[in-house]
């Protein structure tokens, strides 16, 4: 894990590249939640809807250690970031993804730090 070999990382010059994979990884994982997710005619939300506890779910069942909060969190990060277009409904706990192109190819703007309405 990262903060077992934390110092090795950081004396390598590779510490921020964990971190900012994170999000692509994350970007994956929601990508194919939804692939799963539009095989099963059984669900009970739209199709470009998905339940956040769908995504926590998958983390617990992959034993990461983590809450509602820490995946809303990292998904704003994404959407933020522009790895995923969307945006998530609190009320509803939903990831609202967009109609046209949800998760756009990888990027150089991607590696760059993130650019908030606003800021220069």
């Amino acid at each position: 894990s990262m903060q077992v070999n934390q110092y090795r990382v950081i004396a390598n010059g590779t510490y921020l590249l964990p971190e900012k994979l994170r999000f692509s990884v994350y970007r994956r994982l929601v990508k194919r939640c939804v692939g799963i997710a539009k095989q099963h005619a059984g669900r009970d939300w739209a199709e470009h809807h998905l339940p956040l506890d769908v995504v926590l779910g998958v983390l617990q069942q992959q034993q990461v250690a983590t809450d509602m909060d820490e995946v809303e969190c990292t998904l704003s990060n994404c959407i933020v970031r522009r790895y995923i277009k969307g945006y998530i409904s609190n009320k509803q706990k939903v990831l609202v993804l967009a109609r046209d192109d949800p998760f756009p190819a990888a990027c150089d703007e991607w590696w760059r730090e993130p650019h908030f309405v606003g800021s220069a």
